[in-house]
């Protein structure tokens, strides 16, 4: 387990990194080790954020008919459950919207894992008493620790570029067209026998000619970094495959300068957690669960809250005193009040949203049935000629439906099917319009249905 962490001193930022051994006998011991670094560099234990390993997840390329942030996230929810092996409630989704269309279409990467795949770490860190707020891919780090880059380094914005990451035990591959993911891919490997160099700079070969073959697109310039002791040899392997710029990066090359004692830079690849501390706000996937996300925001509701009352009480106190001593000068009184009203103005806009939202994240949990199982039931009676285009849904009260299919009699059974679910009462047709192409006939629809309380 590696950790970088970026602290705002006086003078410039503060960025160190430390390497944790990881004994899957003693998480215990890798929790204290954890704690002890937390504690000796003073670091705050819930701005946290956590890297996986790409190949944890299953990720997809997905162009989904809206532009609306709100809307692309519950498309992907849907989206993804037709395409993930997992049960729903193990299922953990996160995405990056990578580009939005003139023609109101969004293209997103979306990425799914098992709540049993991020478990282990959570544990670890649980013990540890620290809390993440975001939990991401490897191959999102890395095009963090690209977007770190002096310019200098960088390919043009135009330019389509592979960034290759090679840990002593682990490969990421990104591929970038005018810097924007279009294609990542992760896989293990073992870097102790020499023979694997040759077995992991082939599957390098074979994804970059993958991405090649499906995007009708040639590399202008591969980026590699990672272990120095294992970046040399390896991009030797490579360089015949290739006839393009190979750039050998190395992994501390950010703007940032970073701490001392430096750790091993020879055996081991730092550069995705470095890009993450360093681009925390521009790394979109977020694959923590749900129950801990909903847990996050009361805790910082409730300190925000706190926060409030505390200045609030100081400004009362502080007006008193002030009054009891300047009460013979009214326009000077109330000119203090108000400024000291201003003062804490901000605190109570803040606490005001940290309330709707504590408000939201109730409804969410009170209210059945929950909005994941309402899209759930949705797609499975879905017949697979009928394709969905908007889903508008109001949590205990309504379900609204618009989208395509082959045929009315196709329509007709979806509505059927929806009919016996347990969620759904009240299914109707609201209308019905046929459309003509050259290919095929298509009829365009519109069914409504409200939701039941207690399914």
């Amino acid at each position: 387990m590696r950790l970088a962490a970026l602290k705002y001193g006086k003078k410039q930022p503060e960025l160190f990194l430390a390497e944790i051994q990881l004994l899957p006998q003693a998480p215990t011991a890798v929790s204290e080790q954890l704690k002890s670094v937390f504690a000796e560099r003073n670091l705050p234990v819930d701005k946290v954020s956590l890297v996986i390993p790409r190949h944890l997840a299953i990720v997809r390329f997905l162009n989904l008919p809206s532009t609306d942030e709100r809307e692309v996230a519950s498309m992907v929810q849907i989206e993804s459950l037709k395409q993930i092996p997992y049960r729903i409630q193990d299922a953990v989704i996160g995405q990056r919207i990578i580009e939005k269309q003139v023609d109101g279409y969004s293209t997103v990467l979306a990425a799914a894992t098992e709540l049993g795949q991020v478990k282990p770490y959570l544990d670890i860190l649980n013990q540890a008493g620290i809390s993440p707020e975001k939990i991401t891919l490897s191959s999102e780090a890395i095009f963090m620790w690209y977007l770190s880059l002096p310019d200098k380094l960088k390919a043009t914005s135009a330019d389509t570029v592979a960034l290759i990451n090679i840990d002593c035990d682990y490969i990421d591959v990104v591929i970038l067209e005018k810097e924007k993911i279009k294609f990542n891919r992760g896989f293990i490997y073992s870097s102790h026998v020499p023979d694997k160099l040759y077995e992991a700079a082939e599957e390098i070969i074979k994804s970059v000619s993958t991405y090649q073959r499906q995007a009708g697109r040639h590399l202008n310039k591969m980026i590699v970094t990672g272990a120095q002791s294992l970046v040399e040899p390896i991009s030797k392997l490579l360089k015949p495959a290739f006839e393009i710029n190979l750039q050998l990066i190395r992994q501390d090359e950010v703007l940032t300068p970073i701490q001392e004692p430096k750790p091993d830079f020879s055996q081991a690849s730092f550069a995705g957690i470095l890009g993450l501390v360093l681009k925390n706000q521009e790394a979109m996937i977020n694959l923590l669960p749900r129950e801990i996300a909903n847990g996050r925001r009361q805790k910082a509701f409730k300190k925000e809250l706190t926060k409030f009352f505390s200045l609030l009480f100081c400004a009362i106190t502080a007006l008193s005193l002030v009054a009891a001593k300047q009460v013979w000068n009214r326009y000077s009184y109330i000119r203090m009040l108000n400024s000291k009203l201003e003062l804490i103005a901000p605190e109570v806009t803040k606490a005001k949203a940290m309330r709707e939202n504590i408000k939201v994240i109730r409804r969410e949990i009170e209210q059945r049935p929950l909005a994941i199982e309402v899209f759930s039931e949705v797609y499975k009676a879905a017949p697979p000629q009928v394709k969905l285009n908007l889903l508008d849904y109001k949590s205990g009260e309504f379900l609204l439906l618009k989208g395509t299919a082959g045929s009315l009699e196709e329509i007709i059974s979806f509505v059927s099917s929806l009919n016996e679910s347990p969620y759904f009462e009240n299914v109707r047709i609201k209308y019905t319009t046929q459309r003509k192409t050259q290919a095929q006939a298509t009829v365009d629809f519109e069914v409504a249905a409200d939701l039941t309380r207690e399914p």
